[in-house]
């Protein structure tokens, strides 16, 4: 299986006729016994060369068995870590026989149970230069892949909070807004013109939408910063 650190989208050993907008819930074999990620099938069969990463492999012989054959693409949508979903409360959960197969029943509703968030959902758009009103305009843009599992370790880092005005959704809204937040990249991502590895400490960080236009937007033709915006709050908060 590959190591799964910073992909946001895969392209998976097609073993069954998935189709598009199907959901998986894959099961880590070996020493975890755990199901830890649910799926979404983007392209049930590629029909482009797969790009091949030994880095992503933790198995030699398996990347190798890996090359050729059809596949599947599949972008995450969520990651647990839990007991609840071992082998052993799987087969409790009425799992019979072998872990592969379509979900059904008591054992589907229970594995669903554990998955709530959608870590893809929430894709903040770069700024389009132009708004077009009372007309149909078609604008094409590059768009660079975001990446889920290093914003849920930015939330994880920080705090649900945006770290320019203190915003914390579910303090003012209560539960609906629990763990709602943007995540800004520090460097904006057109910008960088190619695919690189994002530290979530360092590249990342948690803003509420506001707080998130404004760090999209300029001003004489510059970003303001993060510091900078904060520093702007803290002058107009202190005239108030």
């Amino acid at each position: 299986m590959p190591a799964v650190s910073g992909w946001c989208r895969l392209d998976w050993i097609r073993s069954f006729n998935y189709e598009n907008g199907d959901i998986l819930f894959l099961y880590v074999s070996g020493s975890v016994k755990k199901v830890r990620y649910k799926v979404e099938v983007i392209e049930g069969l590629v029909q482009i060369d797969t790009v091949y990463d030994r880095s992503l492999w933790v198995d030699q012989e398996k990347y190798v068995q890996s090359i050729g054959g059809d596949k599947t693409r599949v972008r995450l949508l969520d990651v647990v870590d839990t007991d609840g979903l071992s082998l052993y409360q799987l087969r409790d959960h009425g799992l019979k026989g072998n872990i592969q197969g379509k979900l059904t029943g008591e054992l589907r509703d229970y594995i669903m149970s554990f998955f709530q968030k959608d870590l893809s959902a929430e894709v903040y758009p770069e700024e389009v230069p132009e708004r077009w009103e009372g007309e149909r305009r078609m604008i094409t843009v590059n768009s660079y892949e975001r990446n889920p599992l290093a914003r849920k370790q930015c939330i994880d880092l920080y705090g649900a909070e945006c770290q320019v005005c203190k915003m914390n959704f579910e303090d003012t809204y209560g539960e609906v807004g629990e763990e709602f937040i943007h995540v800004h990249h520090i460097k904006p991502l057109h910008e960088i013109q190619k695919a690189y590895h994002v530290n979530p400490k360092e590249d990342l960080i948690p803003v509420c939408p506001n707080c998130h236009a404004m760090l999209h937007w300029k001003e004489n033709g510059v970003y303001l910063t993060v510091e900078e915006l904060k520093e702007r709050l803290k002058m107009k908060l202190s005239t108030l």
